[in-house]
């Protein structure tokens, strides 16, 4: 997931966790930096660099159960 930090190109979000367990995986929990706000980003296939489009919640049935999820394994990812 580092190397998906690193190449994300919207720089305003900042990958928390993949919120698919298939690979690969093209749906993550993302943070705005500015704001703070959780959000979907969703990876466009085909692109030559990694493109992420916004997503809602109802977009991802999971989201809550991968939230909590990584709030139990991962405490501070919430302050990142």
């Amino acid at each position: 997931m580092e190397n998906l930090k690193n190449s994300y190109l919207d720089y305003n979000y900042t990958v928390l966790a993949p919120l698919q367990e298939k690979e690969p995986c093209t749906t993550y929990l993302v943070k705005n930096a500015s704001s703070g706000a959780l959000a979907v980003r969703k990876q466009v296939s085909g692109a030559q660099f990694p493109i992420y489009q916004k997503m809602t919640i109802l977009d991802h049935p999971n989201l809550a159960r991968q939230y909590h999820h990584l709030h139990r394994c991962r405490p501070e990812a919430h302050r990142l």
